[in-house]
């Protein structure tokens, strides 16, 4: 069974396309100041996009939506390069579109070199009407079009002016893709696009002339739809309002008085006073404010104030091309149709001079060539040398048409001889030249044309002078121009003008020859290029018959002081030397179209972007706040001046993924960040290193090095404590008084260990100076953020001095503190500026200082615990100087090996105290707090009791305000016994506080905290000890139970070391260290954290002690309950001798 096709008017169904028209009226491409397009400009939007009228629009928030009535053509057929008489038969009727558009989504797009599908092609872009037929319409160049918001006209216009008709746009579009029945092509708007807000209506509508409206529509605009991007991404970045416009300055304000008046409510960033291209100020300006707050306090505090006396206004301002503007009207400003005139006619009166300079420069390259052709001929014909010489009949010849005058005075037969030889010597003079002159023919202002000039002298009566005696030929300069011929003189001075410069200051020009000189030519239609001299014979275009061959080489270029508007004259002088050996024809100059680079093609390639216009004050870390919310970046880069150290407002963002930045450039461009308005551009690649680009040529070794510089920021192979064991060795026989080699003695058994226990010792020393220089060692303990502007310094050589270490870094900037230890294995760089830092940090990392390479790390952020303040590390350092000189005065005793540090204050009771190491016992809730009990109220309130350890409100962060905290009504109390918590429970059970009586009873918290294992170091978690046990791992496979043995008894008594071993008999690399107490698990624990046996790090853990009560009862409870959740008894199997298989159900303990 047949299908039946569907029928036309049903074309939003079953249509597969819609091709849009751009700028197909001349009014509309003006109003937008686009340029007239030569081709039709075409650009897809997807059928979804249909909206069936009356269906309400809903347009987009925070964007500029704009409405473009259109005809539209609905195709019936199918068609592929169809001819403009064949297109009428596809069309099968019309319909009225609304082609709705986010201005401001597209202007991101066209600067982008992206795409406008954005901008138009979204789920309801495309309100039409319903079908017209075809025989309703009676013509379809002939209509008239309109659109009304809210009864207001805005649109009129007729398809009579469209620029590419509907046949023409039918074959054009075939021509490139295949036209099918339902697909409908929109023809272009008229002038009259603007802007449509939510809850207007538009109402639109086809007419034809004289006759009244056939069809109308009305499409009301109701609620809005999620902002989005260039990129589909929603609420990409919330408007900034640090910016503010004033208006109605006072007529001589400057920017000194707006910078110090606005300066009193924060810091201004920019300012700026408008004024006209003439330099007339027009009483507004801008001023730029570090933060949104400030912006806002400076506008409520000056709006409505008085300047002098001049009322100001003051607003927010808005970025460039925001959808709240106003309409512009002033000529100055872009978008208003005065500008849009003055920038169109001065567009123009540009393209016309560029079009007649590129016509002059052609012309005078054409005259040149045509000059040096004609030259060229002119010498071949007129350069005889030679030939008579060789030629005894040509010199008889001439002997014998010699004019008789020449003849005269010979009265012997051997003056035929002389004759004849003096004859063949003596060449014809012969002046030939070629000009270029103005063109004075109608159309021809600024053109040049050749023009021949070619004179026999031989002809001349002077030649009788020519065998006079040499005393005897004597004229002045007066004379010698008078006998030249009359002829050659009017040629001269009417077709050669000579500039006035030259010709007033020839002194061997006659009077009658100046005269002639400024006379004009009556004739000024006559052909220049075709008036050749004939004192020959012949014309220029009979030599070109003869020798067509002969054609120059090379140009004889213009004077470069030239200009098209005053053509200089080119004469080629007849010489030996201007008329080149070999001639061929120049090649035709080429000229290809290289259209500009699309910035978003470069940033997609690159991802690096150029922000300029930066405040002077904005930071690195503002930067990455910025842009980090676009994607992961890969460098953030603020140049400064290596005088002043201040940013110089531009800076470098380089994105790990290129669609990241495009995104960025998109958003960003053009919007206010710190009150002045970015500018981004396309970034160029960063530049390749000179030992980058020759990577491939280099050995292996090279390269291995440049990839360890490369991975040096890496923070995984980072160890902050990390000692040179050269450096570690040297440290202690100083301290000890012995040399190094006795401490590596390979005859000791315990090499490894004595050493291992020396950099334990060196790195307790190391701690405590750095304590007491301000730094905070606990930073390193925790995976902090690092610093930009902090270096920590390792495997650094033992006698490495302070001053060497200033002089290695201070080169690349200037340093602020700089920490290094007595024992020297370790320092500590601070710097002023990141940008220094950071360079020093890539080109001295790996680099051999000395005889060692420098291992960098970047410290963590807050390692000093105050600012930088040279007063105070001046005093320090003198302060320092002064023990070190009085330390050298006395001999200090030395200590024996393999001594660790002893506590300053001796062990309390209360370091003895076996509970003080482990959770509190016992945890009594506190329940109904008042919300305006603080804990020091809760603390005061218990404080009395025995064993209190600690009170505790718990809170939660406060919505409203920013950093508060809010009490949740509850709280803990913690007691050292259950003893305590039970005493307390009693006494303290209905206590009223703060007018809440309060509810205790035992907390759940204690015990699940009680067998909960330390976390691993890293954390932020303080070290908690669960018992006497601790985890080795990373033991090297050198080492042996003895070396750990003889390692872990310095800090205590052991009750065992176990490692467990493979089936060959090598360990696992972990162990387990088992103290007699707490307190020396705890001290071992702190201690060799961060040393070194065999070169590997030791990393401790705590191990959970099996033994402990806690331990055992959770075991039995896993024995009998599973995981201990309570829930139904398992079942088991038991199997008795003699008896079959017996399931039995376990029963609870009661």
């Amino acid at each position: 069974m047949a299908t039946t096709a569907p029928l036309l008017k049903d074309f939003t169904k079953f249509g597969r396309k819609i091709v849009a028209v751009g700028r197909n009226y001349a009014a509309h491409a003006a109003e937008l100041s686009n340029p007239l397009p030569k081709y039709p400009l075409l650009f897809l939007k997807p059928t979804t996009s249909y909206l069936q009228a009356p269906t309400p629009f809903r347009a987009l928030a925070h964007h500029d939506m704009h409405y473009e009535i259109e005809l539209g053509v609905v195709i019936n057929g199918t068609g592929t390069d169809v001819s403009p008489a064949d297109a009428e038969a596809l069309v099968g009727g019309y319909c009225l579109a609304v082609d709705m558009t986010a201005r401001d989504l597209q202007s991101s797009a066209k600067k982008a070199g992206l795409p406008w599908t954005t901008a138009k092609g979204m789920d309801g872009f495309t309100p039409v009407s319903e079908f017209v037929p075809k025989e309703a319409v009676a013509d379809a160049a002939n209509l008239d079009i309109w659109l009304k918001l809210d009864g207001q006209t805005k649109q009129s216009g007729n398809t009579k002016d469209m620029i590419f008709s509907i046949p023409t746009l039918i074959s054009y579009i075939s021509k490139i893709m295949t036209l099918e029945r339902g697909d409908v092509i929109l023809t272009g708007t008229p002038e009259g696009v603007g802007r449509v807000l939510p809850g207007q209506t538009m109402t639109a509508g086809l007419a034809n002339p004289g006759k009244g409206d056939f069809i109308t529509i009305e499409v009301p605009v109701v609620e809005k739809l999620p902002a989005i991007d260039q990129t589909g991404h929603k609420d990409v970045t919330p408007p900034t309002m640090s910016r503010l416009i004033v208006k109605n300055l006072p007529q001589h304000y400057t920017i000194e008085r707006l910078k110090e008046h606005f300066g009193s409510k924060g810091e201004v960033t920019d300012a700026k006073l408008v004024k006209t291209h003439d330099g007339k100020f027009r009483r507004f300006g801008y001023v730029g404010f570090k933060t949104d707050k400030e912006a806002k306090a400076a506008l409520k505090y000056f709006n409505g104030t008085f300047v002098d006396t001049s009322r100001i206004e003051v607003e927010l301002a808005r970025a460039i091309g925001d959808v709240n503007l106003a309409r512009p009207w002033s000529r100055h400003s872009t978008g208003s149709s005065a500008f849009d005139r003055k920038a169109n006619a001065e567009a123009e009166a540009q393209r016309q001079r560029a079009e007649k300079a590129d016509r002059l420069k052609r012309n005078k390259e054409q005259t040149t060539q045509d000059a040096e052709r004609k030259q060229k001929l002119l010498n071949s014909l007129y350069d005889d040398s030679g030939v008579t010489a060789n030629d005894p009949k040509l010199a008889e010849f001439l002997d014998v048409m010699r004019p008789r005058a020449a003849a005269r005075g010979r009265t012997w037969a051997n003056d035929d001889v002389t004759a004849t030889s003096e004859t063949v010597d003596r060449k014809p003079k012969v002046n030939a030249k070629v000009v270029a002159v103005a063109n004075r023919k109608t159309g021809g202002d600024g053109m040049l044309v050749t023009k021949s000039h070619v004179t026999f002298g031989n002809d001349s009566d002077d030649e009788l002078y020519d065998e006079l005696p040499a005393g005897e030929k004597k004229m002045n300069a007066n004379e010698a121009v008078s006998a030249s011929s009359p002829d050659e003189e009017e040629d001269d001075g009417a077709d050669a003008p000579v500039l006035e410069d030259s010709v007033a200051n020839n002194s061997e020009m006659s009077d009658l020859e100046y005269m002639r000189s400024k006379m004009k030519v009556l004739n000024e239609n006559e052909d220049e290029e075709a008036d050749v001299e004939r004192e020959g014979d012949m014309t220029i275009e009979e030599m070109e018959l003869i020798d067509r061959s002969a054609l120059p080489t090379e140009s004889t270029p213009i004077a470069e002081d030239a200009t098209p508007d005053t053509p200089s004259e080119i004469v080629v002088p007849v010489t030996q030397a201007a008329a080149p050996a070999a001639a061929t024809t120049p090649a035709p100059e080429v000229r290809l179209y290289i259209p500009e680079p699309v910035p978003a093609d470069i940033i997609a390639e690159t991802g690096r972007l150029f922000v300029r216009n930066l405040p002077y004050s904005c930071s690195v870390e503002d930067l990455h706040k910025l842009f980090e919310k676009f994607g992961p970046l890969t460098e953030a880069h603020i140049p400064i001046d290596k005088l002043t150290k201040k940013p110089k407002g531009y800076a470098f963002i380089l994105y790990l993924l290129p669609e990241h930045a495009v995104r960025a450039f998109t958003t960003l461009d053009g919007t206010i960040f710190q009150g002045r308005i970015l500018d981004i551009i396309p970034g160029k690649e960063k530049p390749r290193s000179a030992d980058e680009e020759e990577n491939d040529e280099s050995s292996f070794k090279v390269q291995k090095e440049r990839q360890r510089k490369t991975n040096a920021a890496n923070e995984f192979s980072w160890n902050s404590l990390f000692m040179n064991s050269d450096a570690v060795a040297e440290a202690m026989a100083k301290k000890l008084g012995v040399r190094k080699s006795d401490i590596l003695n390979p005859d000791a058994e315990n090499m490894a260990v004595r050493l291992a226990l020396a950099e334990t010792h060196i790195i307790a020393e190391t701690k405590k100076y750095l304590e007491d220089e301000g730094i905070d060692l606990s930073a390193f303990e925790k995976r902090k953020t690092r610093s930009k502007t902090v270096l920590l310094v390792k495997n650094i050589p033992y006698n490495t001095e302070e001053e060497e270490l200033q002089e290695l870094f201070g080169k690349f900037g200037t340093l602020g503190r700089l920490v290094l230890p007595p024992a020297r294995t370790i320092a500590l760089v601070e710097f002023q500026q990141l940008n220094e830092a950071k360079s020093a940090f890539q080109r001295l990392a790996y680099t051999k200082f000395k005889h060692l390479p420098l291992y960098l790390e970047w410290a963590p952020v807050d390692t000093f615990t105050g600012a930088f303040d040279p007063a105070k590390v001046a005093e320090r350092r003198a302060q320092r100087e002064a023990a070190e000189a009085q330390a050298s005065e006395v001999e200090a005793a030395p200590e024996p090996l393999g001594a660790v540090e002893k506590p300053d204050a001796p062990i309390t009771d209360k370091d003895l105290d076996p509970d003080d190491t482990q959770a509190p016992v016992a945890t009594l809730f506190v329940k109904n707090l008042s919300f305006d009990t603080t804990e020091e109220g809760l603390q005061e309130a218990f404080g009395g009791l025995r064993g209190l350890r600690s009170a505790r409100v718990a809170m939660k962060p406060d919505r409203k305000a920013a950093g508060g905290k809010l009490s949740m009504g509850f709280g803990f109390l913690e007691f050292n016994s259950k003893e305590d918590a039970v005493t307390c429970m009693k006494s303290m059970q209905n206590f009223s506080l703060d007018g809440h009586v309060l509810q205790l009873k035992f907390s759940n918290a204690a015990s699940k905290n009680t067998n909960q294992t330390s976390k691993k170091r890293g954390t932020d978690d303080p070290v908690e000890v669960t018992g006497t046990k601790l985890i080795v791992r990373n033991i090297p496979f050198e080492a042996t139970k003895k070396d750990l043995q003889q390692l872990f008894s310095t800090f205590g008594q052991l009750k065992s070391v176990r490692i467990p071993r493979k089936f060959d008999g090598q360990h696992r690399g972990f162990g387990f260290i088992d103290f007699l107490t707490k307190q020396e698990a705890k001290r071992a624990f702190e201690s060799l954290a961060a040393t070194h046996l065999y070169g590997r790090h030791l990393v401790l853990e705590w191990a959970q002690d099996e033994n402990s009560v806690d331990a055992i009862r959770d075991k039995t409870a896993k024995a009998f309950y599973g995981d201990g959740s309570g829930g139904a008894p398992k079942r088991r199997k038991l199997v008795m001798e003699g008896d079959e298989d017996v399931d039995v159900d376990r029963m609870d303990e009661d």
